[in-house]
């Protein structure tokens, strides 16, 4: 046999090994390329579940979290009202007084503060019981409410007997207004009250002061001054009206 044609078939037969190794190699690395296709397809897929997943509990917490305020918000709210009347409570009243007062100074505006009483009230409620003396400081609570309507106007019940205005922006003038008539429509209302030294229905004193405050340091004596009207009400036969600086003219604060 030519040495050339043998040569030949072995150089021919190395090829075709070579060759076929190559395919097998170009196979297994299709393979593994197609596995790691499968591994990252997986892994996303993992991804977005992982994604959905955490986005479902960001959406639980977060309305978890929105029911937490509110429950917070209804919790302040509860704390701030009067269950009875749901009007202001003390607390909320003498915050607002501070917020206002300072208000007031920095816009040299004019503040009110009506402090008011009903008249005998613990003797009606011993002499009428608790539920008509409840139905009696509700029906007092809403003339309060239509009369004193404005949207910065606080009206608190700060007692058992004793209701409060805080009304921004009101002269004396104003304020006069307001608690007069406030104590008509009271009087009007002809709620029965035969036991009452004053007046055979009842009726209720109002004391007031109203002021552009000249000095960031004064809502103590504010709030004091005009319950020393209420006092000055309920000295002069009570179902009266009473300005503290017609009462008491002295510099104002």
């Amino acid at each position: 046999m030519n040495p050339w044609m043998v040569a030949f078939s072995l150089i021919s037969i190395i090829l075709l090994f070579s060759l076929l190794i190559l395919q097998i190699k170009m196979r297994r690395l299709r393979e593994e390329l197609h596995l790691k296709d499968e591994e990252i397809f997986n892994q996303n897929n993992l991804i977005a579940d992982l994604n959905t997943n955490i986005e479902k509990k960001y959406n639980q917490v977060k309305t978890a979290q929105s029911k937490l305020d509110m429950a917070e918000r209804k919790i302040m709210l509860l704390e701030s009202i009067d269950s009875l009347t749901g009007l202001a409570n003390r607390e909320s009243l003498e915050t607002e007084i501070e917020t206002e007062w300072k208000r007031a100074h920095r816009s040299k505006q004019a503040l009110t503060l009506i402090v008011s009483d009903i008249d005998y009230f613990k003797i009606y409620r011993d002499s009428y019981g608790k539920e008509p003396a409840n139905n009696c400081l509700k029906k007092i609570a809403e003339i309060m409410k239509e009369t004193a309507k404005r949207s910065g106007d606080l009206i608190a019940r700060f007692d058992a007997d004793r209701f409060a205005l805080l009304l921004p922006d009101t002269d004396q003038e104003g304020a006069a207004r307001v608690a007069e008539k406030i104590r008509r429509r009271i009087e009007q209302l002809g709620i029965p009250h035969l036991y009452s030294p004053a007046d055979p229905f009842v009726t209720i004193s109002l004391g007031y002061i109203s002021v552009t405050p000249t000095t960031v340091y004064e809502a103590g004596i504010f709030t004091q001054r005009a319950e020393k009207a209420l006092v000055r009400a309920k000295q002069s036969g009570r179902n009266v009206v009473v300005d503290y600086y017609k009462t008491w003219p002295e510099p104002h604060l």
